[in-house]
């Protein structure tokens, strides 16, 4: 099972523009539990060439750390713009 090395992940496009962010709630938790607040990027292009990110969300709306960060971009993954 892949491990973290750390307590912070990030995931990018074929761009360099991150989409997925990830906090665990320990050092090298397992990428499998439900231990990861995850963040969603949403990009768009404009004038042809600028990537503009319009969007942050967070896995289930919330910014606790019950998800799993493998799921990130499962089908059903529920990503809603979080109000603290």
């Amino acid at each position: 099972m892949p491990i973290s090395e750390g307590t912070h992940l990030l995931d990018y496009d074929i761009n360099d523009n991150p989409l997925y962010e990830g906090w665990a709630i320990r050092p090298g938790a397992d990428m499998s539990e439900t231990v990861w607040k995850i963040k969603r990027y949403t990009w768009e292009i404009v004038l042809g060439t600028e990537y503009v990110m319009t969007e942050e969300a967070y896995a289930d709306g919330n910014l606790l750390y019950d998800n799993i960060w493998n799921d990130r971009d499962a089908v059903g993954t529920t990503y809603i713009v979080a109000v603290a």
